[in-house]
């Protein structure tokens, strides 16, 4: 775990409606009347493979804008910890997602409003390779220790 005391985020079947909910009643005609949650989350698969790969290669100035400060710093001290190795396991490669799903949402309209927004990454390192070896067969997953998990929140 990279960020020590992180909540494990498993997704409910609730989120859908709340984020209908959000939607309608706060987000849109409070905060961001454009809100489009099919568009946010393809930019936060790509935020997500970005940041990871920084990370990976412990180039911590490309995450400034992307991560607050403190967290790049709770950040750099646990990679500085990893070996090469555990650090390779942390890159996230478009290809090898396996699903990445809306955990949670939250909304505060005010002065200070926001959006706060947690994803699930599943990937799989070298998922691409293992679906183009098998081509059209089953891969099991139950069975494969290389399934990584990874929790953002964007605000």
């Amino acid at each position: 775990m990279l960020v020590d005391g992180a909540p494990a985020h498993i997704p409910s079947l609730l989120t859908p409606l709340k984020l209908l909910y959000l939607s309608v009643f706060r987000i849109t005609p409070h905060i961001d009347k454009e809100f489009d949650v099919a568009e946010f989350l393809k930019g936060a698969r790509y935020a997500t493979v970005i940041i990871s790969k920084a990370l990976t290669n412990k180039d911590y100035e490309s995450l400034q804008g992307l991560v607050t400060e403190d967290m790049i710093e709770i950040l750099r001290t646990k990679i500085e910890t990893l070996s090469p190795n555990q650090r390779q396991l942390i890159a996230v490669n478009e290809d090898d997602v396996l699903f990445y799903i809306l955990s949670d949402i939250a909304a505060t309209i005010g002065e200070e409003h926001s959006i706060k927004i947690t994803i699930i990454c599943h990937y799989v390192q070298g998922l691409a390779e293992k679906r183009n070896k098998i081509m059209g067969g089953v891969i099991d997953f139950t069975t494969s220790t290389e399934h990584l998990v990874c929790n953002y929140t964007f605000i």
